[in-house]
């Protein structure tokens, strides 16, 4: 999952406060969109929250179909794409079961082709958990009413597992395709001598509506449904969790900070400058064939590692408190943190699942802590999301509240005070924007929202 950096502009002028090492350590803040989902296929929404990069098009081939659309979000290029198994498709991981031997993919496309582009799907084979077909199908043309496509496929011997994945961009070959390129997708299906198993919900006429969170601050990786409201206190924890892929399990991490993982090693640190602290947490944990879970730092200066932790967590089923200390040998200029669940192992199994939740710094405990956050910020809901013309605020505080709207890139769209329970959003256009909140000249929350 990828997080939402922003930058406020010079037009709106705040006192200065002290940065707080860890935010949202308790995990109360997620944001939360309502998106339609194809039965049996997994989609970029669940990362790309409220971007709407895959969505379902009524105007389908027959039925309904699949829309893919690659756009600009969270400081990055988020594509659309549909895939039928957990894991990295590109590189084989997971797949469902499958033991015919087709010879051809059928189905039909339309969509507007950026130069330099191009949709693709990507089609793999298994057999006993080694890959024995890997094709890419390339739709490098726009084509304005829904054309059909036979693509020939390569395979040799009867499978055991598939792979199906379409996306709206070539990522591929080029992870940080063009923006604009939109893809349809209908009626997909194998095609060859005695032919009877197909991929279910295939023609995509088969939809319902999910809730997608996606925590503010951190990165999960790995997994799936990290939102829980099984928490030590306050509304939500993350639970990191083992989940199939195909033909074997993998394993979760939670990391501080917006991470992606094509940038891993540079991208998870953060500034730190403090030589000795202590982490504070709570946690529980379900350990399954002596899967590990883990919670580590890395203290960095310049580019060499000077210190940090690592400690592994032993199972217990309430929540525990747990101290670990994080030393380095000279100051620090970075640090990362993170949590994990048979991370790094060969083999790791469905069942083993870890609780986080009241994460912080011994050195802070005042701007970190539950208590503080109860005692010194106020509750903000805000809905519906998404909105038309107004969005309301659900507030407990009893201070006048300073409200900056902001587009994807930190451009303030909107900059007053909160004088009502309700903000016009008409001006906006429709899209995905960050709504932050001041009290007293303090960020006391930072929420995304969808205009319609």
């Amino acid at each position: 999952m990828k997080k939402l950096i922003t930058i406020l502009a010079c037009g709106v002028t705040f006192a200065s406060q002290a940065q707080q090492t860890l935010l949202n350590g308790n995990f109360e803040n997620w944001d939360s969109v309502v998106a339609a989902t194809p039965n049996y296929w997994l989609t970029s929404e669940r990362e790309n929250i409220g971007l709407n990069t895959a969505t379902k098009a009524t105007d389908g081939y027959s039925g309904s179909a699949i829309r893919l659309e690659t756009k600009a979000g969270d400081g990055r290029v988020a594509f659309g794409y549909f895939v039928n198994t957990d894991g990295d498709p590109t590189q084989g991981q997971g797949g469902t079961p499958y033991t015919q031997k087709p010879t051809s993919l059928k189905g039909y496309f339309k969509g507007t082709v950026v130069s330099g582009d191009s949709a693709v799907l990507l089609l793999i084979f298994k057999k006993n958990g080694s890959i024995i077909s890997n094709q890419q199908f390339k739709f490098g043309e726009s084509k304005a009413a829904y054309t059909a496509f036979d693509f020939s496929i390569n395979l040799t011997e009867n499978p055991d597992t598939v792979i199906l994945a379409g996306a709206a961009s070539n990522v591929v070959d080029n992870q940080n395709p063009p923006i604009g390129s939109v893809a349809y997708f209908d009626e997909l299906s194998f095609d060859g001598a005695s032919i009877t198993q197909q991929l279910p919900n295939s023609n995509f006429d088969s939809w319902d509506f999910l809730t997608y969170y996606d925590l503010q601050n951190w990165t999960v990786m790995g997994g799936s449904d990290p939102h829980t409201t099984d928490a030590y206190r306050g509304n939500a924890a993350v639970k990191l969790s083992n989940q199939m892929g195909g033909d074997k399990a993998y394993g979760s991490a939670l990391f501080y900070g917006s991470v992606n993982q094509n940038q891993f090693n540079g991208q998870a640190y953060f500034p730190y400058t403090k030589q000795n602290d202590t982490l504070v947490f709570y946690y529980k944990y379900t350990q399954v064939g002596g899967d590990t879970a883990v919670v580590f730092a890395s203290c960095k200066k310049d580019i060499s590692v000077i210190g940090g932790a690592y400690v592994l967590l032993q199972p217990t089923t309430v929540y525990t408190r747990m101290e670990v200390p994080i030393m380095s040998f000279q100051v620090p200029d970075s640090l990362m943190l993170g949590f994990g669940v048979a991370t790094g192992q060969v083999t790791a199994h469905i069942g083993s699942e870890l609780w986080i939740d009241e994460v912080t710094l011994k050195s802070e405990p005042l701007n970190t802590g539950f208590a503080n956050f109860l005692a010194n910020k106020p509750i903000l809901q805000i809905y519906p999301n998404p909105c038309a013309d107004n969005l309301s605020v659900l507030s407990n505080s009893h201070q006048v509240l300073q409200y900056v709207i902001m587009d994807l890139n930190g451009k303030i769209l909107q900059n007053d005070q909160l004088q009502s329970s309700s903000i016009q959003t008409q001006s906006l256009e429709a899209g995905l924007y960050v709504i932050q909140f001041y009290e007293n000249n303090h960020l006391v929350s930072s929420k995304r929202f969808v205009k319609q």
